[in-house]
């Protein structure tokens, strides 16, 4: 991933222009859903800034809020290492890429 604007610890935020979002696929998401690092590294522990950006018709499981109507994107901030772990481990698509 390309470095973000911002990082934790800087004296000053920088904007991020929507045209400087680097969207990647994101293996535990299904394959049309991509993310973006806003701000700093979410593999590593420390403050974290992402957004998902899901398709028309895509749902996050377990997730109540199904793209039904259009294209949505969601901000998440937290705390790293950021790690996803399916309630069924059926629904997870990283298992699905190795059946």
């Amino acid at each position: 991933m390309r470095t973000p604007t911002h990082q934790p610890g800087q004296a000053a935020f920088k904007s991020i222009p929507p045209e400087d979002i680097d969207w990647k696929p994101f293996p535990a998401f299904p394959p049309p859903a991509r993310l973006a690092v806003v701000v700093g590294q979410p593999a590593e522990p420390g403050p974290y800034v992402i957004r998902v950006k899901v398709p028309s018709g895509v749902k996050l499981m377990t997730h109540i809020h199904w793209a039904k109507s259009g294209e949505y994107i969601t901000q998440v901030t937290g705390i790293g290492p950021l790690g996803i772990e399916y309630l069924d481990p059926g629904d997870d698509p990283r298992r699905q890429n190795r059946q």
